[in-house]
């Protein structure tokens, strides 16, 4: 045991340590008390020590406020509920607001790990000099571990009588120094608390929120060297006179017990604790082992730390080297070498390149070089590919699995691919440079402007002054490179390059570096070149989306992320209502889900698909716009699953939210991934699969947002959603009962009821005659609705269906139903899809209705139809958008018009189209729906085909960006 040993006071060396951050934590629920403090002291402490700008990083490990240990002062609250027993607390120490500026900058990556052993983290922060040590005997400034004396942290909440500056006036002026001249007092050290600090980035799943009626206002750490002289403290006439007004400026006082201290960093280094964890940290000191505290072992366990001058890293915006490049002097012979010699795939590529944005991207370093020398450009390599009037640029991308290589050719602009390159060859010996580029892969949800700003800072500041990027605009000289506006990147590529985006810049060493973003068109290109490659060579690789299974180790990542057309608000409120109702927002059937708890932050369920059944602890962090599934209890797998929606890091007014899909999963054996519990699990980490799960939800979400913005133009008093869309939605769920009776109810006796091209039914007995062979073969019905409008007494659905069959086979089949109503009950009912999937069925022709239109839109489509009906190719791809989406019932959707056209020549190969019967048109706001009878004579045997369909066209203006038809195309014969 400790004995009083108040010889010499060590309180100085806290004395640059002017700022602080103070931490009150709450381990999180589900993981034990040892396991909290080995996690915390041995991974997170070392983790938040490299950090920059620290000066101290104190943990403070607690025991419970049980109370009966502090003297009570009359009038003074000592009551702790459960609620406010925190666990822990983390001090940090500043000796500039600069510096703590800079820690909480770089902190995100340490909010990413709090939700693993945190439920809530309130963070206060002091102003200069009001955190102070006044008295300290205890010799070791940096604990590892127990001191051997006992220490309380107290939390005190001011009196509501008194104001801050009163209160922080007794505490500094009455009570520490009463406190500080008992000799039994062994270290007395005082905090003055701001209100809560809410500039910390957040973490998922943990709240960093407490109310102002909870916070405190100062904090004290008081240090005996063992029960007597704690007891002598108490008994003293100092603690007497530290008490005596405190009534009067002090509500409640919470003590909480220190069970163990440690240090990660003291004096603005690491201790050997932050360098390799408290652990490894007494066993070195136990030891002795003195070679560890060498700086050579220090730098390679650790690399350079962070600190050094202030300087941070941009590698967290980076996910690996996207390609590498080389300029060729014969391109056809360069093309035979690497695609039919090695067998690389095309990814994409084109030629005859040129412009002044392209031109200045890739030479104007050198170029104003040239100018400012008085030299001629070409001299310096300079392609002249600013007009194409000289020269043009030929590009080839070439994937080959792990990673892709692009070879560039620059000719005469006159001459055509087999020119040999505009300049000659260089040796190729490896003590010359032979003008190749590194491009580095900048993630999809950065700004690339806003970073080629920020690495280029970032260089000048290290001075690194060799990096500077070129602008997209011409100058003259570097001077007038510093002055043009920040733009650095070509983002404007189309075709296949359509969502590409890179900027220039030079190495250090002059070498050409590349940063580039692949999102979109682009990334399909290169994702479906990766999966050529892996057919054509029997591998395994994926880089631009996710990470195949190939052992336990490496786990099952995929991630994909795109913009969404809808604000910010309506994309979080779709988000949070798939945690409870996911059916509507996922490409599987749901068989169940349960809801097993409810917390603050999120709830606990259940939910079974085919082939998936899993536990989800599903956390809402709403300010970060994510949520967070965690798998619970899983026999196969450990991890996470995530949507998140977010802003783009450019601030611009006008940008989309980008919704973001993570998998992240880690097989618990070797031999987790052969089972077959494991393949749901692989095949929605492909990187197809997650991107049409997040494009599944983003035509949701569009959807949606449309229906809230539209405004009818047939009549001002009709309305989207009303009370018939009701009726449509709760005859649905009786039809997903399987009970026709429930279905039935919804139809007047003469209803007409026609399902695609099933016999019609007339009234509720022929529904429910022609509901028997239905029932015999389908087990369950589910309907997903996309769309749903509300023109007089009709309403028109757009939605996919899916039916589950009595022998467990699933399809997911597009639908469009138009259903009119005789008062509250629907008088008839359409059904057009291809239903030749599920059933075989005889064609049955439909009845004829008269059409109704209105709005100038209609008008736009009767003049593309004339161009159709005639052929007239280009005037019909005049009236869509560059990237038109056409898609015909279950087929894949084409992109472009070109693509539209092609597949319509295809289809005009076997059918001549003739008339269309027009039942009904409407026009609503930018969509137009078309429900009508095509037809067509089949040119091989000259019969007559009809196909019953609905069209639904949305506009960009007076241009088409979405076409889908939902047909009963099974009398043409044709494939797709």
């Amino acid at each position: 045991m400790t004995t009083a040993m108040r010889r010499v006071d060590y309180s100085i060396r806290d004395q640059k340590g002017k700022l602080a951050l103070y931490l009150l934590l709450w381990k999180r629920k589900g993981i034990s008390q040892e396991l909290f403090d080995d996690y915390w002291r041995n991974v997170h402490g070392p983790l938040c020590a490299r950090l920059p700008g620290q000066h101290q990083y104190w943990q403070f490990h607690l025991a419970k406020n049980e109370g009966g240990i502090w003297p009570k002062v009359a009038e003074v609250d000592y009551t702790c509920t459960e609620e406010e027993q925190f666990t822990a607390i983390a001090e940090l120490t500043f000796e500039t607001e600069a510096e703590r500026d800079i820690w909480f900058k770089s902190a995100a990556i340490l909010m990413d790990d709090e939700h693993n052993i945190f439920s809530k983290a309130i963070g206060y922060i002091t102003n200069s000099g009001n955190s102070k040590t006044y008295i300290d005997s205890i010799p070791s400034g940096d604990p590892n571990g127990e001191l051997g004396v006992i220490k309380f942290h107290v939390m005190v909440k001011k009196s509501d009588a008194v104001s801050v500056e009163a209160f922080r006036r007794y505490m500094t002026d009455s009570f520490a120094p009463a406190v500080i001249q008992s000799d039994s007092v062994l270290k007395f050290r005082l905090h003055l608390l701001e209100e809560v600090d809410t500039s910390r980035p957040d973490a998922p799943g943990v709240s960093h929120y407490e109310a102002p009626e909870k916070q405190y206002q100062a904090a004290f750490e008081i240090a005996f060297a063992n029960p007597l002289e704690m007891e002598t403290f108490f008994a003293s006439k100092e603690y007497i006179a530290a008490v005596k007004d405190q009534a009067n400026y002090i509500q409640r006082l919470l003590p909480f017990p220190e069970r163990t201290a440690y240090t990660f960093v003291y004096d603005s280094k690491m201790t050997l604790a932050g360098q390799c964890s408290s652990n490894v940290a007494d066993l070195i000191m136990k030891v002795g082992a003195t070679n560890q505290l060498k700086e050579d072992v220090v730098s390679l366990m650790n690399g350079k730390q962070n600190k050094q001058n202030g300087k941070s890293g941009l590698g967290h915006y980076l996910q690996g080297v996207q390609h590498f490049g080389i300029t060729v002097y014969d391109m056809p012979k360069s093309l035979e070498f690497y695609l039919e010699v090695l067998g690389g795939k095309v990814a994409i590529g084109g030629n005859g390149f040129y412009g002044e944005a392209l031109h200045n991207l890739m030479f104007q370093k050198e170029e104003v070089e040239a100018i400012e020398k008085g030299i001629n450009p070409k001299s310096l390599g300079v392609a002249n590919i600013r007009d194409g009037s000289d020269m043009s640029l030929d590009v080839r991308f070439i994937s080959f699995g792990n990673t892709v290589v692009e070879i560039i050719h620059f000719r005469d602009a006159k001459l055509t691919l087999a020119a040999p390159n505009a300049f000659e060859k260089i040796p190729s010996s490896v003590g010359y440079t032979n003008a190749p580029h590194l491009s580095f892969y900048v993630k999809d949800d950065v700004d690339i402007d806003a970073f080629a700003k920020e690495l280029e800072e970032e260089c000048q500041r290290r001075g690194l002054t060799e990096v500077v990027v070129n602008r997209i605009i011409r100058a003259n000289s570097a001077e007038e490179m510093k002055k043009l506006a920040p733009q650095f990147a070509k983002t404007d590529f189309t075709g296949d390059f359509e969502g590409w985006a890179l900027f220039y810049c030079k190495g250090p060493n002059g070498e050409q570096l590349e940063f580039n973003q692949v999102t979109r068109k682009a990334k399909e290109n290169f994702t479906r070149a990766e999966a050529e490659y892996n057919q054509a060579n029997g591998t395994n690789y994926w880089f631009l989306n996710s990470q195949k299974p190939k052992s336990n180790a490496q786990g099952l990542y995929a991630t994909y992320s795109v913009p969404v057309n809808a604000p910010l608000e309506t994309v979080w409120d779709v988000l949070m209502d798939k945690i409870q109702n996911p059916q509507p927002y996922i490409p599987h059937v749901v068989e169940e889900l349960k809801i097993l708890e409810i917390y603050d932050n999120g709830i606990l369920r259940e939910i079974r698909t085919p082939g998936m059944h899993m536990k989800e602890r599903v956390i809402v962090d709403k300010q970060a716009g994510k949520i967070t599934f965690t798998v619970v209890d899983h026999p196969l797998f450990t991890g996470e699953l995530s949507n998140q929606v977010t802003l783009p890091s450019n601030g611009n007014s006008g940008s989309l939210p980008i919704l973001t899909y993570t998998i992240n999963l880690q097989p618990i054996s070797d031999k987790a991934l052969a089972q077959v519990e494991a393949q749901w699990f692989i095949k929605a980490a492909q990187p197809e699969a997650i991107a049409q799960a997040a494009q599944h939800l983003k035509h949701i979400i569009e959807s949606k947002n449309n229906q809230e913005k539209k405004t009818m133009v047939v009549a001002p008093s009709q309305t989207f959603v009303g009370t018939k869309s009701e009726i449509v939605r709760r005859m649905f769920q009786a039809g997903e009962s399987m009970n026709v009776e429930n279905f039935v109810k919804f139809y007047t006796e003469d209803a007409h009821y026609q399902f695609s091209n099933f016999p019609v039914a007339y009234g509720p007995q022929g529904i429910r005659d022609s509901s028997v062979s239905f029932l015999e073969t389908v087990a369950k019905v589910y309907h997903h609705i996309k769309n749903m409008w509300e023109v007089g007494n009709t309403v028109v659905c757009e939605m996919d269906v899916t039916y589950i069959r009595h022998d467990g086979k699933v399809f997911t089949l597009p639908c469009c139903d138009t259903i009119v109503f005789k008062g509250d009950k629907v008088q008839e009912l359409r059904i057009y899809m291809n239903i030749d999937p599920v059933f075989v069925f005889d064609n049955n022709e439909t009845q004829p209705k008269a059409a109704t239109s209105s709005g100038s839109l209609t008008k736009t489509l009767e003049k593309m139809y004339e161009a159709l009906h005639a052929e007239n190719w280009d005037q019909f791809m005049s009236f869509f958008t560059p990237n038109l989406l056409y898609k015909i019932g279950a087929n894949d959707p084409v992109i472009g018009p070109e693509a539209c056209r092609d597949l319509l020549s295809h289809i005009y190969k076997t059918l001549k189209l003739t008339t269309h019967n027009t039942r009904g048109i409407w026009e609503i706001g930018n969509t137009i729906i078309l429900e009508m009878d095509a037809n067509y004579i089949h040119k091989q045997d000259k019969r007559f085909v009809q196909v019953p369909c609905v069209d639904i066209y949305r506009f960009d203006g007076d241009k088409i960006y979405e076409w889908r038809v939902y047909p009963d195309a099974s009398a043409t014969g044709v494939q797709i």
